[in-house]
């Protein structure tokens, strides 16, 4: 972190000023932040000046020592224990600027090379620069348009990672869920992210299938909801992960991660045309699909359902992942495994994705995969579709009984191209209705059904 004071002295004559600075670090970790409380934490150290620096140390209970380091250029800093002196001297109308730079280290982790001001900013510039030739410029006639495009690629390449940080992200920038708490590995928002940006920025797919590729799971774990094949949720790397105290170092708790993988996949295949990073990845893309098939269809019905097996792990993996997402007309919660309903419409889209791209690399399967989507989307418009409502369930319950509940998750169908033409065009028609449709977008949610509550 770079923090510049810009200090103006308006007096006509000599002006000494001391500032005083108090630096502070409690290293708690991100899930205490969210709320969670721990029985005991690890050691802070006292803190000691190095290099004319002030570091602030903390030693873990998964035995990691972490420091954060202050320093301060621009004026002579006389340290008091976390407290940095600064002795001023300003001449009649004079400026001076006082440069501050926090940076943050892990000593299992090789540290970023430091940089002042000028050198972040250097730096900031190439990685910008860089993004403008990654991705693609967009100008519309309209100027508020264009205004909109622009910040909308500037937030994009906010949550990007360069390629260079981290053994991760090999040669290809990926992009995190969210800045501050969710600022590293999430699988669905990953997919997703990359999906919309295929046309402007389908390196950023690459990067992404590439890393969640990595991460693919490989074997049985229920503490971790980890099956082979399976695309993970989350990757932590903090010390309560570290130590088990949540599920998260890697925790792979999502139903619909997986068929999204193989979607982007396609995707990625129809703009780019690069087989040959499908060849790569379709070892991936495969167990992705028989993941499906086997560990994500657990009762042999032909959908996709979860069910924890993790006793710390999420109760609902879907995109709506609160405790009391899933739940029938009558406000009762629905018992797992669950199947939802956007969720088997990603199982039609990546048959039908991987049907395409057998085709295009030349290998079997690609016939039976299509037969397979087929029959599949003729049993989510059986078996989900609300005729009163002009909508689909939300879900099927544990005992397949459809939660008929109006929600935003049946508007994904369309994407995934699921209802036929003439439901298409009802379901259109119910998701703007006033109870759905607030004017500025659709709600998870309608008003009037239970559990609606605008202010959670």
């Amino acid at each position: 972190m770079l923090v510049r004071l810009v200090l103006h002295s308006f007096y006509l004559e000599v002006l000494p000023l001391r500032l005083e600075v108090v630096f502070a670090a409690d290293f708690r970790d991100v899930f205490e932040l969210r709320g969670l409380r721990r029985a005991r934490r690890g050691s802070l150290e006292s803190p000691r000046v190095e290099d004319g620096a002030l570091v602030l140390a903390y030693r873990g209970l998964d035995g990691v020592g972490r420091a954060t380091r202050c320093a301060i250029s621009g004026a002579e800093v006389l340290w008091r224990g976390p407290r940095a002196v600064l002795e001023l001297v300003f001449a009649p109308q004079e400026e001076r600027v006082v440069d501050v730079v926090i940076d943050c280290r892990n000593e299992q982790i090789t540290p970023a090379p430091r940089h002042g001001f000028a050198g972040a900013e250097a730096v900031r510039e190439r990685e910008h620069r860089l993004w403008q030739v990654e991705h693609t410029a967009v100008q519309a006639a309209d100027e508020g348009l264009s205004a909109v495009l622009g910040q909308a690629m500037a937030d994009v390449f906010l949550l990007t990672v360069p390629p260079e940080a981290g053994t991760l992200h090999g040669v290809d920038r990926f992009v995190y869920a969210g800045i501050p708490w969710f600022a590293t590995v999430f699988g669905r928002d990953a997919l997703i992210t990359a999906r919309q940006m295929l046309l402007f920025a389908p390196g950023l797919a690459r990067g992404v299938l590439r890393v969640l590729a990595a991460l693919q799971g490989t074997t049985v774990n229920p503490e971790r909801d980890e099956e082979p094949g399976k695309i993970i949720h989350e990757a932590r790397y903090g010390e309560m992960a570290a130590t088990g105290e949540v599920p998260f170092g890697r925790y792979y708790g999502s139903v619909d991660a997986t068929p999204l993988f193989c979607m982007l996949l396609g995707a990625y295949a129809r703009v780019t045309g690069d087989l040959a990073f499908v060849r790569e990845l379709w070892p991936n893309a495969c167990a992705a699909l028989d993941w499906m098939a086997h560990y994500g269809d657990r009762d042999g019905d032909g959908y996709v359902e979860y069910q924890r097996t993790s006793e710390h792990g999420l109760v609902n993996q879907g995109w709506k992942d609160s405790g009391d997402a899933i739940f029938h007309r009558d406000g009762r919660l629905a018992e797992p495994p669950i199947a939802l309903v956007e969720v088997q419409g990603y199982r039609y889209a990546a048959l039908v994705a991987m049907a395409e791209l057998a085709d295009l690399i030349g290998v079997e399967g690609g016939a039976r995969w299509l037969a397979e989507a087929q029959a599949l989307r003729e049993r989510i418009n059986a078996d989900f579709w609300l005729d009163g409502e002009d909508t689909y369930a939300l879900a099927l319950d544990r005992d397949k009984r459809p939660c008929a509940v109006v929600a935003s998750n049946a508007g994904q169908l369309l994407f995934c191209r699921v209802p036929d033409p003439q439901r298409a065009q009802r379901l259109a028609a119910r998701l703007l209705r006033a109870d759905l449709f607030a004017g500025w977008g659709i709600r998870t949610l309608a008003s009037g059904q239970p559990r609606y509550n605008p202010m959670s």
